[in-house]
């Protein structure tokens, strides 16, 4: 069975009230329109050929009044009557349930997805290069050998439970890597 895609989470989405504002309260189509979403604020554009397009812009209405203000600091941004809020609603759900939107949040995804293998892959190595330096320092330095050393025993010591110490944090590193691995596994 294969795992349905669903960045926005719709099914949550659906039935809930959303916020929609504008720059134009008498005749939204003429100014800018402005959705909240469970992933943020998004722009109403109908462009150059006629398509809507839904562009994600910021994820708070702090970062939204001040990406407004960039264009024309004197707009102000009003709640759009019911009516419209529905007819833009309904274009929204209509243009989240296409392909492309999805591949849109997808791309957002995988990029941090990369971002978590990477660091995973970083963790497993670094972790197997500390645990194999302390395996050495382990066998390099063991009990039989301290014996025979005399005035450096101390020392061998030491290094000998460093080694310990070294394969433990590299243990640990690696744990913690393929545990970020597989949660970016689970993700997908």
């Amino acid at each position: 069975m294969t795992k349905e895609y669903d960045p926005l989470n719709l099914k949550a989405f659906r039935g809930t009230r959303i916020k929609i504002f504008g720059t134009n309260a008498d005749d939204p189509e003429k100014g800018r329109i402005f959705l909240r979403t469970k992933v943020g604020w998004f722009e109403r554009i109908v462009d150059a050929s006629g398509d809507l397009i839904f562009t994600p812009v910021t994820h708070s209405e702090e970062e939204l009044l001040k990406f407004v203000a960039k264009g024309n600091p004197s707009v102000d941004l009003v709640q759009l009557s019911d009516e419209y809020q529905k007819k833009a609603y309904g274009e929204l759900l209509e243009q989240l349930t296409s392909n492309d939107f999805n591949l849109h949040f997808a791309a957002i995804w995988i990029g941090k997805n990369k971002l978590f293998t990477i660091i995973g892959m970083i963790l497993i190595v670094l972790g197997l290069l500390i645990f194999g330096s302390g395996i050495y320092l382990r066998l390099a330095y063991s009990p039989t050998n301290i014996q025979s050393i005399g005035s450096y025993k101390q020392q061998f010591e030491q290094l000998y439970y460093g080694g310990l110490a070294a394969i433990i944090v590299g243990a640990i590193m690696d744990i913690f890597g393929w545990i970020l691995i597989g949660l970016t596994s689970l993700a997908k």
